[in-house]
């Protein structure tokens, strides 16, 4: 095997600082592999017409708006969210996640 990582996303969260902490780990296929750390600021509504998004939970938990739908994530759980779909995230949110994202 070459080029092969192992990486450990509650750790790796745990180094992200402010109040939106971001690190590009990878891409695959086109797709980063975003990892996000949030102390409590919400993310305003937002819309991508043109792809889907994955979001999947490392740790803590937070309230994703879809739609106008709130929808309670915690640890482990995976949401996809399509695109068109408008999403935001609640103030609040103490939490590490993946962001599967195709946006450059």
């Amino acid at each position: 095997m070459k080029n092969v990582s192992t990486l450990n996303l509650a750790s790796l969260a745990q180094e992200l600082s402010g109040a939106w902490g971001r690190s590009v780990l990878g891409d695959v296929g086109g797709v980063k592999l975003k990892l996000f750390r949030t102390d409590g600021q919400g993310l305003d509504p937002e819309v991508h017409e043109d792809w889907a998004e994955a979001l999947l939970m490392v740790e803590g938990d937070l309230t994703l708006v879809l739609d106008g739908e709130d929808v309670r994530l915690s640890a482990g759980d995976l949401q996809l969210i399509p695109a068109g779909c408008v999403h935001a995230i609640r103030p609040g949110a103490k939490a590490a996640f993946l962001l599967f994202d195709p946006e450059p």
